[in-house]
């Protein structure tokens, strides 16, 4: 092996493969191992293998063809292909997308690299054929690990084939990141919100100011909330997400398939293009997130236009028909994510309270339009988590176990608040988490006693020591616990 790999370093042997689908291909795998639940579609896979290794290698063998003809150096050639092909896939995985000041540097490199480092092109191919196996070996059973990954911690509902005795309209609307009420007044937010509120009890809203989320992120609260299932956090610490999550709250699940077995019409509105972004197959039957607003390699947007798609929508529907409808807002969000990205204590909370307040009117305008459109609908404003003022940044709560209360509460403290007929009274006062809201808003449908053996406990997991430890900080009762579950 190593005097063929010496001939080939020595030989005037080139083959077209090493320079425009080895830098490709480990692209490819990069992203999907680092990235994998938001590029695992179809379409994103056969855009990435279009761009980085398709459209390379046919402008390369039509170049080619013309070097041989021309007895040119084909060094040069497969060296500056080999290198901008690498440079464009070095700034994907950098900035997840096409970064022009870096592919400048990186160009302007390149060219210069042609005259003195062509005739090693060879030798970087290799160096990147190794890189590639290693990663392919190594990375392994990580994909083996989510290709067969299991759902058993979803439970199955005992609801899943009742008939609603009831079929109000219902509209789930969910600002990301909304505290709840007490919260708010606590020394690390100490916002006054009473206009805000006081609209909403003006409106025949009733808060649950005890509710918390089961979990800290969107995607592994709102998990919770569509399965009404704990996860635990039950997955390995090389997954940087809950696997499949987006296909669970955007796709088919359970609480979705009820509604459409009782002939509801599912709608899905959204300001950000985050449940989707891997292009999963949505479960609903209308949402405002299209094809155009995703991008193969994964690329957040939070600029659609969710207020002018749900009048649309309103205008619309039926009256004969029931609708369900999710809404989500992703504002007033929470403070930064990274540590070197943070203002401080003090900045960060100024920034998430001028979101608070922008995202406020945008409720009240949904509101507005929803009980226009129906007086007698069953309004559900529900918060994902906290906002996490009081922190630096957000990943500290992987850090290290909080044990300081008031930061718990800003952590899973999630504004709820609903407006529904009298006799829902009895199922509000039983939602206290996100896994137990549906269970108890479809009994009050099915006409059935209020939902009371819920676990409304909270989850959080801690990185220590390279091993993730999973933490109860709050038992079902809501009082404060630090106990590690196995």
């Amino acid at each position: 092996m190593k005097q063929k790999l010496l001939d080939y370093l020595k030989s005037d042997r080139h083959y077209w493969w090493t320079a425009s689908v080895l830098p490709g291909l480990y692209l490819i795998l990069y992203t999907y191992r680092h990235n994998f639940f938001q590029v695992n579609s179809v379409e994103q896979l056969s855009g990435l293998a279009l761009l980085f290794i398709a459209i390379p290698s046919i402008i390369l063998l039509v170049l080619d063809y013309f070097f041989k003809k021309n007895d040119w150096d084909r060094k040069k050639l497969y060296f500056l292909v080999f290198a901008i092909i690498s440079s464009i896939a070095i700034s994907f995985i950098r900035y997840r997308g096409f970064h022009l000041k870096a592919l400048i540097a990186l160009g302007i490199a390149t060219m210069i690299g042609v005259f003195f480092l062509s005739r090693f092109y060879k030798a970087f191919t290799l160096l990147l054929a190794a890189m590639f196996l290693i990663g392919l070996v190594s990375w392994t059973p990580y994909f083996i690990e989510v290709f067969d990954y299991k759902y058993d911690w979803i439970h199955d509902q005992k609801w899943n084939q009742q008939t609603f005795k009831k079929k109000p309209n219902i509209y789930i609307i969910q600002p990301d990141g909304y505290p709840g009420r007490e919260t708010l007044r606590e020394s690390y937010y100490s916002f006054d919100n009473k206009e805000f509120y006081n609209h909403l009890e003006n409106e025949g809203f009733i808060f649950n100011n005890e509710y918390r989320s089961n979990y800290s992120s969107t995607l592994s609260s709102n998990a919770a909330l569509f399965t009404a299932s704990h996860h635990y956090h039950n997955y390995n610490l090389t997954h940087n997400e809950l696997p499949y999550a987006r296909e669970i709250i955007s796709g088919s699940n359970q609480v979705l398939k009820t509604f459409k077995n009782n002939d509801y019409l599912t709608s899905f509105f959204s300001s950000s293009n985050y449940l989707r972004l891997n292009y999963v197959e949505s479960g609903y039957n209308l949402n405002n997130i299209q094809s155009k607003d995703l991008d193969f390699f994964p690329k957040f947007r939070a600029d659609l236009n969710y207020m002018e798609d749900f009048k649309a929508y309103l205008s619309q529907t039926k009256s004969d028909q029931p609708n369900f409808s999710f809404i989500e807002i992703l504002k007033p969000g929470h403070i930064t994510p990274g540590k070197k990205q943070t203002l401080g204590k003090i900045e960060e909370r100024e920034e998430y309270l001028k979101n608070l307040e922008e995202v406020n009117p945008k409720l009240e305008e949904l509101i507005t339009l929803i009980k226009k459109h129906d007086e007698n609908a069953l309004i559900v404003l529900v918060a994902d988590h906290g906002g996490y003022v009081g922190l630096e940044y957000t990943g500290q709560v992987y850090e290290s176990v909080i044990k300081d209360p008031v930061l718990r509460n800003s952590m899973f403290s999630a504004l709820f608040a609903v407006h529904a007929p009298s006799d829902f009274e009895p199922y509000r006062r039983q939602i206290k988490s996100s896994v137990s809201l549906f269970p108890n808003l479809i009994a009050y449908l099915n006409d059935e006693a209020p939902v009371t053996d819920s676990d409304d406990s909270s989850y959080i997991f801690i990185k220590e020591n390279g091993e993730r430890q999973v933490y109860r900080y709050f038992d079902s009762g809501g009082n404060h616990v630090t106990e590690k579950v196995n």
